[in-house]
């Protein structure tokens, strides 16, 4: 690999909080598609809610791993590396499980399926109190451990 491929793997590598994040994020993901769900089935019950909770869980997993760096940074940037996590982080993760579900289609919709977040209102805020809680977590564990985030994460 090359100076510049190797070095923006790096921050993959070095993260100490990633498995801390990527429980925190996998929680997240499996809490917001259940609302999400819950509250696109006019809030009954929904007998397949356990499929989609579980694909929220592992697109949190998929997520969590690879954006586990841009969380808890402090300041204006770190809050705003957050939110963008927060939002790629579902969208890869849906398009990866998507893949597994049905290649091609199953990827472009899996990757615009959190997009479905901005429809419902309660979702949306259950979303809002995730990335804050997985952002204000890991910031106060940033500095507790201290455990800076990896130096290449951007």
């Amino acid at each position: 690999m090359n100076d510049r491929t190797s070095s923006a793997l790096e921050w993959l590598r070095y993260d100490k909080l990633r498995f801390p994040v990527t429980i925190q994020s996998a929680l997240a993901g499996a809490l917001v598609s259940t609302a999400l769900i819950f509250a696109m089935n006019n809030y009954r019950p929904n007998p397949e809610q356990d499929i989609f909770t579980g694909i929220g869980l592992a697109s949190g997993v998929i997520g969590g791993l690879i954006f586990s760096g841009w969380y808890g940074r402090p300041g204006r940037r770190g809050l705003f590396f957050a939110c963008l996590a927060s939002i790629l982080s579902p969208m890869l993760g849906g398009a990866a499980v998507g893949s597994f579900i049905e290649p091609g289609i199953g990827t472009l919709l899996g990757a615009f399926m959190p997009l479905l977040l901005f429809i419902t209102p309660v979702a949306l805020l259950v979303w809002c109190i995730c990335l804050c809680i997985i952002h204000l977590a890991t910031l106060q564990m940033r500095s507790k451990f201290k455990a800076p985030p990896p130096k290449h994460c951007p």
